[in-house]
């Protein structure tokens, strides 16, 4: 099976087996050379902000930026990884298995866009892989738990009437499904701070 290891520089690199195509971020590249990993067995580095270009030419590695990036029909990527997914569907692989994207309040950033091509990938039938650590496909409920335990409390500046009119229904019902453990419905206001609504909850 053909089969690519995608690799960036969250704690659950360590896990990769190297014993397949690896493809590494450019952040991940100078641990890799001081683990003696990367000559050996990287063959491209994704490198769109730049950094490690110059240390994956100077180990003869292929670069993929945007001046080599393949159309994929529409530009939904952010980062390195998401690119790194649909490059491996277009170059038709069997099987992604993705080590060191482990995320924690990134939910909102590189997530969405590295999920969705993910999930076209299992639309096309190529098997994936994600390390038992990564909190890539972790749902949000259990990431705002996870978030906001203990006597913490948070604001979240929003101005969408549909927004709020959904948090004060939640608030009156106590829904569970918007509402995990720890959470108070009855504590959840909306305010305006300096002229900009906000969102105002806090934990028990």
């Amino acid at each position: 099976m053909r089969t690519v290891l995608i690799v960036d520089k969250g704690a659950s690199a360590i896990e990769c087996r190297f014993d397949a195509e690896v493809w590494a971020t450019g952040a991940v590249l100078s641990e890799m050379v001081e683990d003696d990993v990367l000559d050996d067995t990287c063959t491209k580095v994704f490198c769109f902000n730049g950094e490690g270009a110059d240390l994956a030419r100077e180990h003869r590695i292929e670069v993929i930026s945007c001046e080599n990036f393949p159309d994929m029909g529409f530009d939904y990527f952010r980062g390195d990884v998401s690119r790194m997914v649909a490059y491996a569907i277009h170059a038709g692989y069997e099987r992604v298995e993705i080590y060191g994207v482990d995320f924690d309040e990134e939910f909102d950033l590189d997530k969405p866009r590295i999920t969705y091509w993910l999930g076209v990938a299992k639309g096309r039938g190529i098997e994936v892989g994600i390390t038992e650590g990564s909190k890539l496909f972790r749902v949000m409920k259990d990431n705002i738990k996870a978030r906001y335990r203990g006597n913490r409390a948070s604001r979240v500046g929003h101005s969408n009437p549909a927004f709020r009119d959904f948090l004060e229904a939640a608030r009156k019902t106590g829904d569970p499904f918007c509402f995990v453990d720890g959470l108070d419905p009855s504590a959840i206001t909306v305010t305006s701070r300096d002229g900009k609504e906000e969102v105002v909850w806090r934990t028990n």
